[in-house]
């Protein structure tokens, strides 16, 4: 079937208005953020970077912040002119997912007869099935990137379909494009390399479609050079300055900076143990309800089970066909998707398996279980009711997920503690002395640092203690921090404190979702509030943050407080 591309329904460009303003809409409705991550670094690195404060306060944001800023500047900006207008900030942010439903649409068009009924349907349920994983909805409007970086990886997969399969020109311009846009992708957030590869992996399998494979194949392989350094390379000659590792926190084991170990840092938490475990690992992860992916998040998504049952079910049908000597023919590009389907779930599995990193996965995954499931023409009345049943519970299955799952974070999390909600971010009012030192205990914390730094820029932070988060590269050490390990990092502090001769203040925040940890602080054990007084600082970002003052300067500091917590040599 060919498809006259320029004649498809309706306008594209209006088509692709509508999707934005439901994206924005919807994300407006949601009102997913704030997460975890906002408050620990994605807000503080968009805030340094634009403000000239990288490195200049001391670990404020821990190795997280040493991470490529520029994803995290248009929320930054956007905070700091429209706080007042929430609603409006997450319309913007909600842009990204109308882009995004914008190009699963566009790849619908390719991949499905909508010139039928049953092609129609098809579309429209892969549609909802590709746009309600657990990865997908429950991101919408956040921090994270995952939906605007997913939209990047998933344009570039629609240029190299369409131009492969479809258009069949042999431009080079497509390559191009597709090649420079994940290369950006991956700039911007390096877990951007599972798709840079996988894209890669497939135009070299399937080089006999393409026309002037290797010239095109190579162009694309540059342009993901060029576009990655655009985005990446400033960032990267900072950390090489700095830390002698461009990829810094990341890779030491190659670069072998003095202040890092050198071993890989990078979340292992959720991968698979051993081969066992790796080859069954779709149904391990699809049945294991409760991840502990943020704050104990729950994980209702049975995508990758259906695939992988598909993906036997398929493998059986093939072996019986070799039996019997005959060939089982794909269609071209749907082989090319399930090889790359196959491959972007392999390669996240063993390297994260972290579920928010695998949006394009889980798109993908919708358009094989829509292509194995559906079309089927069952003869009899009962064959038909079994049919349709099935599909019925599989579709109530995979699209009840953003409903069974437990949210990452919302702006609506804490109403109770009686803080207007029009504001995104909303901080109780005190007072900050100028030229005060914040030292942070425990994260995150470092947006509550930035609110106050809004409001007065003399102000300087330094990080006292952070709490090991999932530090499996210091062999299962938890509860400690991890950079009092390295004499850097401890004379750094040691120097920050030291030369600072105003007045200091604690910013202490309750670890709760290291494993173990206590769900309250012992104030007594904490050293650097002794002779202060603290009071439950009121947010709507942090259900459990304290602020200490000295106790001569706790009447100017905590101008409307209520709730003191602890006062050095009391017993509360």
């Amino acid at each position: 079937m060919k498809i006259d591309l320029s004649k498809v329904f309706v306008s594209q460009k209006f088509v692709c208005l509508l999707f934005l303003l439901f994206g924005g809409l919807l994300s407006s409705v949601l009102q997913y953020e704030i997460v975890w991550d906002f408050i620990n670094y994605h807000y503080y690195n968009g805030w340094a970077f634009v403000n000239g404060r990288y490195n200049q306060d001391v670990l404020m944001a821990g190795l997280n912040g040493f991470f490529n800023p520029l994803p995290d500047v248009p929320l930054y900006l956007m905070v700091k002119y429209f706080n007042d207008y929430p609603d409006l900030i997450c319309f913007m942010q909600g842009l990204w997912f109308g882009a995004l439903m914008y190009v699963v649409y566009r790849l619908e068009l390719l991949f499905f007869d909508v010139s039928s009924w049953q092609g129609k349907i098809g579309a429209v349920a892969c549609f909802a099935i590709a746009l309600t994983g657990n990865a997908t909805f429950l991101q919408i409007g956040t921090s994270s990137n995952e939906i605007a970086l997913a939209f990047f990886y998933l344009l570039a997969f629609y240029w190299l379909i369409e131009e492969i399969f479809f258009r069949k020109t042999g431009n080079k311009l497509p390559f191009i494009c597709a090649g420079f846009l994940l290369g950006a992708a991956m700039g911007l957030k390096l877990t951007g390399v599972i798709y840079c590869i996988v894209s890669g992996a497939s135009l070299i399998l399937f080089y006999k479609k393409i026309k002037n494979p290797w010239q095109n194949i190579a162009w694309f392989t540059l342009f993901g050079f060029l576009g990655f350094m655009a985005f990446a390379g400033f960032w990267m000659w900072k950390l090489w300055q700095e830390f002698q590792n461009p990829f810094f926190p990341f890779g030491n084991f190659i670069f072998k900076s003095d202040w890092m170990p050198e071993k890989s840092f990078f979340d292992q938490n959720f991968r698979p143990q051993n081969w066992k475990e790796f080859l069954i690992w779709p149904l391990i992860t699809s049945f294991t309800l409760r991840r502990d992916e943020g704050d104990d998040m729950f994980v209702s998504d049975f995508r990758a089970m259906f695939v992988y049952l598909i993906a036997v079910a398929w493998g059986c049908k093939v072996l019986w066909t070799l039996v019997r000597r005959k060939k089982s023919v794909f269609e071209d590009k749907w082989a090319f998707l399930y090889c790359y389907a196959f491959l972007a779930y392999v390669i996240w599995a063993y390297f994260f398996s972290i579920s928010r990193y695998f949006v394009v996965g889980e798109i993908v995954f919708a358009f094989i279980i829509v292509k194995a499931l559906w079309g089927k023409n069952p003869k009899s009345f009962i064959a038909a009711g079994l049919y349709y049943g099935f599909l019925l519970l599989v579709m109530f299955v995979l699209l009840s997920t953003p409903y069974f799952s437990e949210k990452w974070g919302t702006r609506g999390n804490w109403k109770y503690l009686h803080l207007p909600q029009d504001k995104f971010v909303a901080v109780e009012d005190v007072h900050i002395p100028d030229n005060a030192l914040i030292q942070t205990y425990n994260y995150p914390s470092s947006a509550l640092f930035v609110y106050f730094a809004e409001k007065n820029p003399t102000i300087s932070g330094v990080n006292v203690y952070q709490q090991v988060y999932r530090a499996t590269y210091f062999d299962k050490i938890f509860n400690m921090d991890y950079f009092d390990f390295n004499e850097h990092w401890k004379k750094l502090r040691q120097e920050a404190l030291a030369r600072h001769k105003g007045p200091k203040l604690v910013l202490a925040t309750n670890a709760r979702y290291v494993p173990g940890a206590p769900l309250t602080l012992d104030f007594s054990k904490i050293k650097e509030i002794k002779g202060m007084e603290c009071y439950f600082l009121f947010n709507n970002m942090l259900p459990f943050i304290s602020l200490c003052a000295p106790k001569e300067i706790a009447d100017e500091v905590f101008v409307h407080s209520k709730m003191k917590i602890y006062e050095d040599g009391d017993e509360k």
